[in-house]
């Protein structure tokens, strides 16, 4: 999946696979899915496969983008207990909003500079907004839940 940003930034997301791809049960390690980012932005370009979120996370991201469509979002922050990428919301008007995706740790180039923040700016309008969630939800689907929840 391509997300375009604004001033020709983009990031492409892609989800490699389970972090554990054997599945020895319900845990919270056996959700983990490995991320590959190619990201292009004002900070330069890179490309990282050492991110990962869980499926619990991939969820909420689907379910965040979503709700900024239907404006009915409860906060307009969505960040994670491993702390690689995080989002922000900002709605412009009833039908466009500003995302803000930033990177942390992993998620961020290799040459990247302690306390530098990374991110990529995006303005979506509505329909974008739902493309978005739905876009996350086909990347998730090979991928479902091994049975343990947050």
């Amino acid at each position: 999946m391509i997300l375009k940003g604004i001033r020709n930034q983009q990031i492409e997301f892609q989800i490699l696979g389970y972090e554990l791809p054997e599945n020895y049960g319900p845990s919270y390690e056996s959700n983990f899915l490995y991320l590959n980012l190619i990201i292009k932005s004002e900070f330069g370009n890179w490309q990282t496969d050492s991110c990962a979120l869980s499926t619990t996370d991939v969820e909420k991201i689907i379910d965040w983008f979503y709700n900024l469509a239907q404006n009915t979002i409860i906060t307009p922050q969505l960040c994670f207990k491993d702390k690689g990428i995080s989002f922000e919301g900002i709605k412009k008007n009833a039908r466009i909003t500003n995302v803000r995706i930033y990177f942390h740790s992993e998620c961020t180039p290799d040459n990247s500079e302690t306390g530098k923040p990374y991110y990529v700016d995006l303005e979506l309008n509505n329909l974008q907004l739902i493309e978005v969630s739905e876009n996350f939800q086909t990347e998730l689907n090979p991928f479902p839940s091994r049975g343990f929840e947050e």
